[in-house]
């Protein structure tokens, strides 16, 4: 609703607006004086506006009379009274008929003031079809072209006109010969002004100014947007804009006679003329195309093709015809206008009810240039007493197509920038994507290389761990074979120690291959942890004690409370298991061995294995949980693979845990682990 109501205000604005303009630029005074019976007096001279010299002039038909003519009195006939200005083809003389072709003599007395008489005046001669010769109190003053009685006799012309002049009496005489043979229009059809000299020359100057800032900025937009379709071919509305901005400015060119005269004076009155034409319907032409372009969904392509087809026609009959054929049809050709322009307020209206962009004031300056339009088809055919307003109109379409065009480039340059500063963040987040997985790829890369060392040295290991019970199997069954060695049980059980050691480490790579792939089924359940370790420590206290070994249990927990944590109690106790042989294979008679249960914190309980063994050196801890790891101490003497601690590793890892180990040598080794809490209400 708002939209329709600021519409409505914008068309009456402009509305009023184009009222004033015609106002002002409608010739001559707001007096009431005009011609009576061929004589045009002047009760008080104006010195602040020109007079127009309109009414009721003596007319002549097919008549070509000049001052002696009238002075020795040959005038065959009584004349006729005609009103000017007006086209000699609109008179209705009694028992004489008027054609559009041929030539006539018009005579007017002016009556001036006494104190005006010798005061120099001067008289504006505007455009007169097609040619004429005037004289002032029997002096011949100026001429336009060459007046003739045929086609081939007159030379046409339409340059207009200031010719001072000196009245030495209160009694000016004009008279005009007219000759058409070339055009639609005949005789006296714009007004003749009288006045001062600086008043007229002010005048004059103003309706070129006027012209000259409208068919500049036609101009200055159409040269504008050539250079944008230069710069971006593809968007053909910016080349549309620029021809129909050219078409009018030459057509406004030309309609100005007196700014034509400066700027077309090379050229000849045929090729002006049609270069008017051809303005209008060249213009509208682009206009049709310009508006496809912007509403491409709402105009049907037939339609616009129609159009087209219709417009190219027209413009090449012009061009191919002379101007009494043409000029004719200039009644069809503004029809033919007025119809595609409503069609184009039909497609501006379902535009916006589309809700396009820039089809509110599209279809407001499209309103605006129908009425201009109308006014100009009434004011040339002499129907209305206004003044030619299509220009304006058209100037004011024209700023809002521009408008629109400038505000559709400037939201696609701001696009544009949009996505050129998304694309510069893109880019940086890429950068720093990139430079993040080069150092995960630098991270993956060394990763894999300790893998590769890791396999190395495993099968080394393997090998090295197989190799060694092999050589014993080996030797001792071949020393049996050879007689060497003789079958005794003492050497047979040596080899069956040697496969059983193979056997384990066999079971124990299987086992870690199981976990670290996570391919070994867990049996989970809650457990209450001072109950389970009380009873691992009673399993094992025998076992350990025998070997002379001080073997005992610390719980710091508090005894009143339960502790419940989800584990497989079968893996718990592998790895307590492994804690307590491989405490025992490092310590010596009288050693100490502790299992001791405490808070880590408030949430994981912690498990802890203390020895006082020989201990680990600095550099071997943060190796004792690798597979068929051995310390380098000189004191390692013990048997052993070097995959319980690895399996224990998997093993607390599995359980969300925590292990780790704690040494110094000669005070003995903390192997422990951490698990978590549950929580129970």
């Amino acid at each position: 609703m708002k939209k329709i109501i600021l519409a409505f205000f914008y068309i009456v604005l402009i509305f009023i607006i184009t009222l004033i303009l015609a106002n002002k630029l409608t010739t001559g005074n707001n007096d009431s004086i005009l011609a009576v019976n061929g004589i045009y007096t002047i009760d008080q001279y104006n010195h602040e506006q020109p007079m127009a010299l309109n009414g009721e002039w003596e007319f002549y038909f097919n008549r070509l009379y000049n001052p002696d003519d009238f002075k020795n009195n040959v005038i065959e006939k009584e004349p006729n009274y005609v009103v000017v200005p007006n086209d000699w083809n609109h008179y209705d003389l009694p028992n004489q008929s008027i054609t559009r072709k041929g030539v006539a003599t018009y005579r007017l007395f002016i009556n001036i003031p006494n104190e005006e008489a010798n005061k120099i005046k001067t008289i504006y001669m505007p455009s007169v079809s097609s040619a004429y010769n005037l004289w002032i109190n029997g002096e011949k003053k100026s001429s336009n072209g060459i007046v003739g009685t045929s086609k081939n006799a007159m030379k046409p012309e339409t340059t207009p006109k200031t010719i001072e002049f000196l009245p030495t009496s209160e009694s000016v005489e004009l008279i005009i010969q007219a000759s058409n043979y070339h055009q639609r229009k005949s005789g006296l059809w714009d007004t003749i002004l009288l006045g001062d000299p600086d008043v007229i020359h002010t005048y004059q100057v103003k309706k070129i100014i006027y012209r000259a800032i409208i068919v500049s900025s036609l101009l200055i937009m159409g040269l504008y947007h050539f250079s944008l379709f230069a710069l971006r071919k593809n968007e053909l509305s910016f080349l549309f804009f620029g021809i129909l901005c050219i078409s009018i400015a030459i057509r406004g060119i030309i309609l100005e006679e007196g700014l034509a005269s400066y700027l077309l004076s090379f050229l000849n009155w045929e090729i002006v003329m049609k270069l008017e034409y051809l303005g209008v319907t060249l213009g509208v032409l682009s206009l049709i195309l310009y508006s496809y372009s912007q509403f491409p969904l709402e105009m049907k392509q037939s339609f616009r093709n129609a159009l087209v087809i219709v417009m190219a026609i027209y413009s090449i009959f012009i061009i191919l015809t002379p101007a009494i054929v043409y000029t004719m049809t200039v009644v069809a050709l503004e029809l033919i206008t007025l119809l595609i322009l409503l069609y184009l307020v039909y497609v501006y209206i379902i535009a916006l009810i589309r809700k396009r962009t820039g089809s509110l004031l599209n279809m407001i300056a499209i309103i605006i240039l129908i009425y201009v339009a109308t006014n100009d088809v009434l004011f040339y055919n002499d129907l209305v007493s206004t003044t030619e307003m299509t220009s304006i109109g058209l100037t004011f379409f024209l700023l809002t197509q521009s408008f629109n065009l400038s505000k559709n480039y400037a939201k696609a340059f701001g696009k544009i920038e949009k996505l050129s500063k998304d694309l510069k963040v893109f880019n940086e987040s890429l950068e720093k994507e990139v430079t993040e997985r080069t150092a995960e790829l630098k991270i993956s890369n060394e990763q894999l290389q300790a893998a590769t060392e890791a396999r190395r040295r495993l099968l080394s290991n393997i090998s090295h761990e197989l190799g060694t019970p092999l050589t014993s199997i080996q030797g001792y069954t071949k020393g049996m074979v050879d007689g060497v060695i003789p079958s005794e049980k003492k050497y047979l059980q040596l080899v069956y120690d040697k496969i059983e050691y193979m056997s384990k480490i066999f079971n124990d790579l299987h086992s870690l291959t199981e976990m670290e792939t996570r391919q070994i089924e867990f049996h989970q359940k809650e457990i209450d942890i001072q109950h389970y370790f009380q009873n691992l420590y009673r399993k094992y206290q025998l076992e350990t004690e025998k070997n002379n070994i001080m073997f005992t249990y610390k719980n710091e927990l508090d005894p009143k409370k339960s502790y419940y944590v989800f584990i497989d109690p079968h893996r718990i106790e592998q790895v307590i298991m492994n804690f307590l042989t491989n405490a025992q294979k490092f310590i010596e008679e009288n050693g100490q061995i502790t299992l001791k249960l405490t808070l880590a914190d408030c949430n994981n309980v912690m498990i802890q294995c203390i020895d006082n063994g020989c201990g680990i050196i600095q550099q071997d801890i943060d190796h004792v949980f690798e597979r068929f790891y051995k310390s380098s101490s000189k004191e390692n003497t013990r048997k052993g693979a070097g995959l319980g601690l690895a399996i224990s590793k998997e093993i607390i890892e599995f359980h969300n845990g925590k292990i780790g180990v704690k040494s110094n040598v000669g005070e003995g080794s903390c192997f422990f682990f951490v698990l978590p809490l549950l929580t129970r209400n």
